[in-house]
Order: C-alpha cells, then sequence, then structure tokens
C-alpha cells in the first residue's frame, strides 16, 4: 500500500506540482485548499478553510501518515507585513496538533528564506517571524509524539507559471510578449533562483524520507535581479523594451539571500532538473499561451 500524504495549500503555486511530484513517487496524494481546482490531477481533494475550519475533521477524512503543510498567506506586496501571518500561525499549529493527535508521523512545514533576513531582533519581516515561529512550535509537537518526524524545508526564490502575474519575472514575461516596454530597477541585489517544478521535487523527496531538520530549497547560485530582468527580456525576443529606472530600487534591501543545498543534497541525493534558463522559458511560454488564448 503507498503511503498518504495529505497536501494543504495545494491548488497555489507550488501545490500543484508537488502534487504531481508526489504521486509520480507514488504516493497517495490528498490535496487541501479552499477551491477544488477544475483538473484535480493525480489527488483525491478535500475542500476546507484552514483559517475556520476544525482541522480535526480535514485529519480525519485525509487519513495520511504524512502531512506537508503549505498553506499560508502568499500575495505580493501584502504577505511580508499581513497581520493574516499570524493566523496562519495559529492556524498551523492547530493543524499539527491534530494531525499527530489522530496517529500522524511525519510533518514537513514549509518555510521561507525570508527567516535568514534578519537583525539583531530576528526576522525583520512579520512573515519571516511567523514562520520561525511556526518551525519552533511544530517541532516542539514532533518532539512529543513518539515516532514522528519533523522537516522544515525553506523555500527560495521560484520561476514559473502559475506564478502571482504582479510579481516580477511573470509580470516582465506577461508585458515583453505583449511587446510592451518595461522598466526596472537597478536589480544590484543578488538572489537564489530555482524552477517551481525542482522545488515541488525536493519537498516531495524530503516528505517521503524521515529526514529531520532544516533544508535550504536553493541552487546555491547567486543572481542578480537586474541579471534575470535582462535574460527574460533576452529570452523573449525583445531586450529593446527593456529599461533601467533608478528611482524603482527599494533602499533596505538585503544585499544577498543565498542558499545552501548541502543538507538537503545529504537527506535525499536531489539535483535540480531545470536551470535557469529553462525556468525562464517556461514563464515566457505560459504567457505566449495566455496571449494565444486570449
Amino acid at each position: 500500500m503507498s503511503v498518504r500524504v495529505l497536501v494543504t495549500g495545494a491548488s497555489g503555486f507550488v501545490g500543484r506540482p508537488l502534487v504531481e511530484a508526489l504521486a509520480r513517487r507514488g504516493a497517495t496524494v490528498i490535496a487541501a485548499s479552499r477551491r477544488r481546482p477544475a483538473d484535480t490531477g493525480a489527488a483525491d481533494w478535500i475542500e476546507t478553510d484552514l483559517l475556520a475550519d476544525d482541522p480535526a475533521d480535514l485529519v480525519a477524512a485525509a487519513r495520511a501518515e504524512r502531512l506537508v503543510h503549505l498553506a499560508w498567506t502568499a500575495a505580493p506586496g501584502v504577505y511580508a507585513t499581513d497581520l493574516g501571518n499570524v493566523d496562519w500561525l495559529a492556524a498551523s499549529v492547530a493543524l499539527g496538533r491534530a494531525f499527530l493527535a489522530a496517529g500522524g508521523r511525519r510533518i514537513v512545514g514549509v518555510g521561507s528564506c525570508l527567516e535568514y533576513d534578519v537583525d539583531e531582533n530576528g526576522p525583520k519581516l512579520l512573515y519571516g517571524a511567523c514562520k520561525q515561529a511556526c518551525r519552533l512550535a511544530l517541532d516542539g509537537l514532533a518532539r512529543q509524539a513518539p515516532g514522528a518526524s519533523f522537516a522544515w524545508p525553506r523555500i527560495f526564490f521560484l520561476l514559473g507559471r502559475h506564478d502571482y502575474p504582479s510579481r516580477l519575472a511573470p509580470s516582465l514575461a506577461r508585458r515583453l510578449t505583449a511587446g510592451e516596454p518595461v522598466e526596472v530597477s537597478s536589480g544590484r541585489v543578488e538572489r537564489d533562483f530555482m524552477d517551481v517544478r525542482d522545488c515541488a521535487d525536493a519537498i516531495a523527496a524530503l516528505a517521503l524520507t524521515d529526514a529531520s531538520g532544516c533544508f535550504d530549497i536553493a541552487t546555491g547560485v547567486s543572481t542578480r535581479i537586474h541579471d534575470l530582468a535582462e535574460m527574460i527580456a533576452l529570452r523573449s525576443g525583445r531586450p529593446d523594451l527593456l529599461r533601467t529606472n533608478p528611482a524603482l530600487d527599494r533602499p533596505g534591501e538585503a544585499a544577498r539571500i543565498v542558499g545552501d543545498a548541502g543538507a538537503l543534497v545529504a537527506a535525499t541525493g536531489f539535483a535540480p532538473r531545470f536551470s535557469l534558463e529553462a525556468a525562464i522559458d517556461d514563464v515566457l511560454d505560459h504567457w505566449r499561451d495566455q496571449a494565444g488564448a486570449a
């Protein structure tokens, strides 16, 4: 009998490819989200609102041995300081407690590289602080449950189709493929970009092991934001439409946020399948498809 894995936030940007990645590995996937998508794919689906519904009902319906908890606030321009982060922290702890009380034995909570964006008081942003608190709480719950294990993958910067249209890469792809001029900041800060499909594969691999601890879901390669924008413009065939406007620079941004995939590789043998160029092409192809369907 295959292992049963409950995935929350399963209809989202990371959730969709994660469901597929788990199914490819032979898991029985029970997907949970507020709305059931038209194509449920290789998963049994449960509609639930974790901020309103009793998590014990979800756990009872899923009958899963393993939990991957993705659901959280993530809207660009809002999530970093959204007070809803506090609600998601409380809901996540309640879910973890209910899951372990029902006999669940593996929790994979999903964190963020913004936990590393710190000052003398800890994470600078409410999002990072609540994610850090969630890790500590779920880890503590798992340690008190005999035979349970806990992993905390930290996601860095993702590229791929179905991302929020207002994020940098999809926004550039949408406008450049439509032949519109775009302005970007000086973009000197460095970030670690990964294809969302590789991210999903990494989390799936962790979910199906018993490795405990924190794991960067990252490539370890730094790319300047402006270099990424230039790559998107070049691969779209319209580098002439890209303009640099220093007025768009955002003071106070962390100069460099790059991960170390060493622990992930040691635990799972993970290796990315997609290059940065392939990830960019996937975003561009998505927006070309969207334009063609309009």
